[in-house]
């Protein structure tokens, strides 16, 4: 049985952006970061060049998870969740 990571929010501002999301939108990227647990690198995944560390994108259209991997610590770090528009902006505020 593959070891599962744990997910934790970077900060109270992405748990409250998911909560304000329509309620069908929430349960795709819900179940889709609870999917992230057994394989944080899978195939509907993407690592961001560029960033130091490496940066993951998540895409459930039309919004993007963006998170980091701790592999020592078995952690997932989520550190938004953005609508595609918003998503350069994002990038450039945290790089």
């Amino acid at each position: 049985m593959a070891v599962q990571y744990t997910l934790r929010y970077a900060d109270a501002a992405v748990s409250k952006t998911l909560l304000r999301l329509p309620s069908g939108i929430f349960e795709r990227i819900n179940s889709m970061m609870q999917e992230l647990r057994l394989e944080p690198r899978g195939l509907k995944t993407k690592k961001l060049h560029g960033l130091h560390p490496p940066l993951y994108e998540l895409r459930i259209h039309p919004y993007r998870v963006i998170y980091d991997i701790d592999d020592a610590k078995r952690v997932i770090v989520i550190l938004g969740v953005i609508h595609r528009k918003d998503l350069d902006k994002f990038l450039r505020r945290i790089s």
